[in-house]
């Protein structure tokens, strides 16, 4: 029996990126998906130099876990460099921590550490036009 995938803990919402190689042959090919997860994996460790522990610690998950999940996002970074494919990012197994929030009129993203004090106002323009993510 297979275990069921343990939800991972983000701190930032990921971003929806596509990085797309100038290439006309690029179409023809399979598209690299890349999963929240991996890509905050690859974030942690490459990115903010966090050892295995320290990453698997902030996404809330075990060391050997956030080891196969950063060896998943390398080889699949690196198929898409080599073979001149298709990177996107896409929603993982991963929830949001905390409270947060995005503004429709400016686009920006913000968590509210104490939803009491929260007056649902964007703290950048001051619109009340808002959605949680």
């Amino acid at each position: 029996m297979v275990r069921p995938i343990k939800i991972r803990k983000l701190y930032l919402p990921h971003p929806t990126i596509t990085f797309s190689p100038i290439n006309s042959n690029v179409a023809e090919k399979k598209k690299v998906t890349l999963l929240s997860e991996e890509y905050h994996a690859l974030r942690l460790i490459d990115y903010e130099l966090l050892n295995h522990s320290q990453a698997a610690k902030v996404m809330g998950i075990s060391r050997p876990t956030i080891t196969r999940i950063y060896e998943k996002a390398r080889k699949k970074l690196a198929t898409a460099l080599i073979e001149i494919r298709e990177l996107e990012v896409k929603e993982g197994n991963t929830t949001l921590h905390g409270s947060w929030y995005k503004c429709k009129v400016c686009g920006s993203e913000f968590n509210i550490p104490d939803p009491d004090l929260f007056q649902e106002l964007c703290p950048v323009c001051n619109s009340s036009e808002l959605y949680k993510l």
